[in-house]
């Protein structure tokens, strides 16, 4: 069974797999140490990537991965 985080805890594991995404650490791996599959890492990640181009307008796809 997997936990469902929500608030504040879900935005800062969120945040926390971004930066390991972006220092170059597989989704695969980020999943397996947090218990969670590999597509909802990515899911969430971009996600907030996605959203974060919307809502600059500008070209965000050099601070990711």
């Amino acid at each position: 069974m997997v936990a469902i985080v929500t608030g504040r805890a879900s935005d800062e594991r969120i945040l926390n797999w971004i930066k390991k995404r972006v220092a170059g650490v597989v989704a695969q791996r980020i999943a397996d140490a947090d218990g969670v599959s590999q597509p909802q890492v990515i899911q969430c990640t971009n996600k907030v990537k996605a959203a974060d181009a919307a809502e600059s307008g500008e070209d965000v796809a050099g601070a990711y991965w």
